[in-house]
């Protein structure tokens, strides 16, 4: 596009600039319009001023494989006559809490400046034209939505005059969930054989002479097989049968993890565009910050998952012989009763309690601010430097699997009741993707042997550990039917599940009344 005619230089009339920059966007207008001699360029005005904006652009805010495009246009912002339409969309919409959401935003004890207040009217307006463009959320949905634009604004470290309308429109738009829908809605639907076949890999086995696929949970041999054969697996893999070898946590940790949240950001697009993802930034959510050392800690708590989680093994082997199914509700009341039952005992309690000191997990009670407990004490492998060698690495892997945890969106969590094997979604997604962190890790310390030292806090060894191959996964059962899922739907319907919130990617289907 050429300069209007008669404009060697800036032009001056505002309202050719915005006609400009409404018809091809803010940085074309600077580009095409920058003087060919001297003198300064037009200025682009980029302030969510209350006063006035001016500010048009188009651009692709997904991914090179599921291009979103997406529109910031405030165009000729005048408020309080702007502020009013945008207050008449949300009550189009049908958003219920219109007028108290107004009534907050206006409030100076609520928002304390004219600068945030625009700026969260801006948000609105960017989700409310998107939506409109491409009805990604509902009604129902644009309420959380609205809701999370609105607590974005209201949060101190919110910048309320963001430099560029592409950051700030991206960053809208995945905070309202908006940027996941419409990834998610690229893909095109699953074909029938390809659906069951997925739908498939979720079910329990049954065993040859099974008469129905619905037979009952058989609770009488729910309470009779479980119990020791459980305990034969605990006792098995007692963390206090092996030598172990203590990782100085405030020295080795917060570094670990600084650089594996790092990595998982370049690894894992889909994650990037998550709306978990910028709700756990906005609330300053930082990995190396949220681990906490299991050494010392009351893991009293924490019994009862970690015994659910252990009986759900393969090893264990037992709830598929008695039918159990994890999309029933009664079999995990059953389950539970069991398990509470063996907890009554104090031999059983301390051995639970050997386990729990060992083994990572992620409390995401609090979902903006979830803490990751590690175990320092580690299997010993080796000797001297080479047994904390190996403990380092063991590490590494744990915080790769933990940061799974905090990533994935709770809407594929919950997934895990409406299958029969729920670990497959609880654990086995996370053990692939967790591991898939570890082994590129791995290979670009392989690729530059110089930042292997970083990993291990300059421990010298010159070889690494190898790739962990998938037949060596954890969780057993869970995890391989995982990889087969991930194989049967591809990996960008696998990470977009997890990291968006769409289990239906992956054969997943939320029953009816849930």
């Amino acid at each position: 596009m050429a300069p209007p005619a008669g404009h060697e230089g800036p032009v001056s009339d505002p309202a050719a600039v915005l006609a400009l920059q409404k018809a091809v966007g803010n940085g074309a207008v600077q580009r095409r319009l920058r003087p060919a001699r001297s003198g300064a360029a037009i200025p682009v005005i980029r302030s969510l001023s209350p006063a006035s904006l001016q500010r048009r652009s188009e651009f692709d805010a997904g991914l090179p494989n599921a291009p979103v495009p997406v529109i910031v246009d405030y165009g000729a912002w005048q408020p309080p006559a702007d502020r009013g339409a945008v207050i008449a969309t949300l009550k189009g919409v049908q958003f219920e809490k219109a007028d108290g959401l107004v009534q907050a935003i206006e409030s100076p004890a609520v928002i304390n400046s004219d600068a945030k207040r625009a700026a969260i009217y801006g948000a609105l307006k960017v989700l409310l034209d998107n939506n409109h463009r491409q009805p990604v959320l509902n009604a129902a949905a644009l309420t959380p939505a609205i809701m999370a634009l609105y607590h974005m604004g209201r949060l101190s470290r919110n910048q309320a005059q963001p430099a560029d309308e592409r950051v700030f429109g991206t960053e809208v738009l995945q905070l309202a969930g908006w940027l996941g829908g419409a990834l998610v809605a690229s893909f095109p639907a699953l074909g029938p054989e390809q659906a069951a076949g997925l739908r498939e890999q979720y079910r329990r086995p049954r065993p040859p002479q099974a008469p129905a696929d619905d037979q009952p949970l058989d609770v009488a041999a729910l309470r009779r097989e479980l119990p020791p054969k459980l305990i034969q697996v605990l006792k098995a893999h007692d963390p206090g049968a092996f030598e172990s070898v203590r990782q100085p946590f405030e020295a080795a940790m917060p570094k670990k993890a600084a650089l594996i949240q790092e990595r998982a950001w370049t690894l894992f697009p889909y994650a990037t565009r998550s709306a978990r993802t910028i709700t756990l930034t906005h609330h300053g959510w930082q990995y190396a910050a949220k681990t906490s050392d299991l050494e010392g800690e009351d893991v009293s708590g924490s019994r009862l998952a970690l015994l659910a989680s252990r009986a759900a093994m393969s090893e264990v082997g037992v709830l598929d012989q008695v039918h159990f199914k994890s999309n029933r509700p009664d079999d995990g009341r059953e389950l539970q009763a069991v398990l509470t039952t063996m907890l009554a005992d104090q031999p059983t309690q301390e051995l639970v309690d050997r386990h729990l000191r060992a083994t990572p997990r992620t409390d995401s009670r609090n979902l903006t601010a979830p803490i990751v407990h590690l175990q320092t004490r580690l299997q010993k492998r080796g000797a001297g430097a080479d047994a904390q060698w190996h403990a380092q690495w063991q590490m590494i892997r744990s915080l790769c699997h933990e940061l799974m945890h905090v990533l994935v969106h709770p809407d594929f969590s919950v997934a895990s009741q409406y299958v029969e094997n729920g670990q497959i979604v609880s654990e086995g997604f996370v053990e692939v993707l967790g591991v898939d962190l570890y082994n590129t890790i791995l290979a670009e310390a392989r690729a530059r042997p110089e930042t292997a030292q970083l990993w291990t806090d300059g421990l010298s060894r010159p070889d690494l550990p190898e790739a962990v191959p998938s037949s060596e996964l954890g969780y057993g059962e869970a995890a391989q039917k995982a990889l087969a899922i991930r194989t049967a739907a591809g990996p960008d319907r696998f990470q977009a599940a997890f990291f968006l919130g769409a289990p239906h990617l992956v054969g997943i289907q939320k029953p009816a009344g849930l």
